[in-house]
């Protein structure tokens, strides 16, 4: 019934499905639905049923549309993680989706923060930084909130384990944002597009694999895509393939019109300069 609640609404806005959500998590519902998929998936009846993704931190899809997606994920238990202890990634990382995510089972403690200094989402920017608003503990029955490229959220301790019932917008920010755990720091971005990764992984497969003879594939990619990663990633595997069919995109690309590839081009010609492999 409550699942049905948010299914029939059609809006960009979160606030629109806070309260179904929270109706739905406050109902059996919810653990019915999960239980009843994993009975189904261990028959080996659930649809999107893959054994290789029932994993610590991978989601495994309940219901997804054109406008949301709600999945679950499991997070075995965790002693809690001093400041001077070691924890298993060097940062934290940004949602590029909005999210309401449910807590089933346990409880955990959460260190919340807030990007800071951020201008633009779509470049770089070393300067942006999280700034810790505190902490908190999340019970079975509760959720918590991710803004899209605004809240990063770092999980310091699980207690029994958790199902975490993760309730997002499909709309989503073009990047997902990697900050060191030390300096709080901005250090990195990847693509928040799976299509976009995806490719990226193929270009270096298929460098790897064909070499000259991936030119033309990877010039097209370099050319066309409308991923500024994948277009900067084809570049650089038709680079090492072949230089003379890279040469003439290599300076077009100068005028690309995302930043990081216009300086990426340019510093690359000029190492190329440097080195004598112009011609």
């Amino acid at each position: 019934m409550h699942l049905g609640k948010l299914k029939s609404i059609r809006s960009h806005n979160i606030d629109d499905y806070r309260h179904p959500f929270e109706r739905l998590l406050a109902s059996d519902e919810l653990e019915q639905l999960v239980a009843r998929w994993l009975t189904r998936a261990l028959a080996g009846e659930a649809e999107n049923f893959d054994p290789g993704t029932i994993a610590s931190g991978s989601q495994i899809i309940l219901y997804k549309d054109d406008w949301i997606n709600m999945g679950f994920r499991y997070l075995p238990a965790q002693a809690a993680i001093e400041s001077s202890g070691q924890p298993e990634f060097p940062y934290l990382m940004s949602t590029p989706t909005h999210l309401l995510v449910g807590v089933l089972g346990g409880a955990m403690l959460i260190d919340l923060y807030e990007v800071r200094r951020l201008e633009r989402k779509d470049v770089l920017d070393r300067s942006a930084r999280l700034e810790r608003r505190g902490a908190r503990v999340f019970a079975s029955g509760s959720y918590f909130e991710q803004r899209p490229t605004q809240d990063v959220l770092d999980v310091r301790e699980v207690t029994t384990g958790v199902v975490l019932v993760e309730f997002a917008l499909r709309a989503q920010d073009p990047l997902v944002w990697h900050f060191d755990r030390t300096t709080m720091l901005a250090c990195n971005v990847s693509s928040s597009d799976v299509h976009a990764t995806r490719q990226q992984f193929c270009a270096a497969i298929l460098r790897r694999l064909c070499g000259a003879g991936a030119a033309p594939d990877l010039r097209w990619l370099a050319v066309r895509s409308p991923s500024h990663f994948v277009r900067w990633t084809a570049l650089k595997h038709l680079i090492e393939v072949d230089l003379v069919e890279a040469l003439p995109v290599l300076r077009a690309t100068t005028d690309d019109p995302h930043p990081h590839v216009r300086s990426a081009a340019l510093r690359t010609l000029e190492n190329l300069t440097r080195a004598g492999r112009m011609e």
